[in-house]
C-alpha cells in the first residue's frame, strides 16, 4: 500500500475475492527475503503502520498488533524483509470480520515507502491468497487507498456492494460510487 491519499475523505470499503487463484509461490526481488518469525515483529509492524499515514498513534498501532495475536483471530503473517533486514512489506490472513462476505480476511497490506514499486504488495497478497486454499477472502480498504484497490482488483477482488457489518446495502453502493469518482480524478479506474 502506498501512503494514504489524505485529499480523499476516509471511508471504509469492503472487497471480496470469491475464488482466490492458487498458483506458484511468488518470487521476491533480489536481496529480499521472507521473514522467518513474523509473529515477533510487532514493533516494526506498528512503526510501519504509522509511517504510512494510518490514523493511529504508535501506541494504537501496537494495540492493533496485539489484537491480531488473539487466538480467535488465527492470524498468519506474510512479512518480507528488505536487503538491510528492515520490514519491507506485510500482509495478514485471518478469520473474516464480516462472515456474510467471506470466511477469511486479508488484512494490513503495507509496503514501506522505500520499498514500493517493486511488486512486494502483490507478492505478500498472492502468498496470503494461496494460503486461503481456495476459500473466499474479504478485505477492508478505503477510498484513500485507491492505488491499493487497483492492485486488489487485479488479484481477483471485487467491490462488495451489499450490506456488511453496520453498513446498509445502499450505503455500500454509495461509498463505492464515491471511491470510483475519487480514483478517476487521479486517472485510475476502479
Amino acid at each position: 500500500m502506498t501512503k494514504l491519499d489524505d485529499a480523499i475523505p476516509y471511508e471504509d470499503l469492503l472487497m471480496v475475492c470469491p475464488r482466490p487463484a492458487v498458483g506458484p509461490a511468488p518470487g521476491l526481488p533480489e536481496g529480499y527475503r521472507w521473514a522467518d518469525e513474523p509473529g515477533s515483529m510487532g514493533e516494526e509492524w506498528a512503526a510501519l503502520m504509522t509511517s504510512l499515514g494510518f490514523p493511529f498513534s504508535l501506541e494504537e498501532a501496537r494495540g492493533k498488533w496485539r489484537e491480531l495475536q488473539a487466538p480467535d483471530v488465527a492470524a498468519r503473517h506474510f512479512f518480507v524483509l528488505g536487503p538491510e533486514g528492515d520490514l519491507a512489506a506485510t500482509c495478514t490472513l485471518c478469520a473474516g470480520k464480516y462472515p456474510e462476505a467471506a470466511p477469511l480476511r486479508m488484512h494490513w497490506v503495507m509496503t514501506a515507502e522505500g520499498h514500493q514499486r517493486r511488486g512486494l504488495s502483490r507478492t505478500v497478497c498472492r502468498a496470503a491468497l494461496a494460503a486461503a486454499d481456495g476459500r473466499p477472502v474479504q478485505l477492508s480498504t478505503q477510498a484513500q487507498s485507491w492505488p491499493a484497490v487497483v492492485l486488489y482488483e487485479s488479484l481477483g477482488f471485487r467491490p462488495w456492494e451489499r450490506a456488511w457489518g453496520n453498513v446498509a446495502e445502499g450505503e455500500a453502493k454509495a461509498r463505492w460510487a464515491r471511491a470510483r469518482k475519487a480514483a478517476e480524478a487521479h486517472g485510475a479506474r476502479l
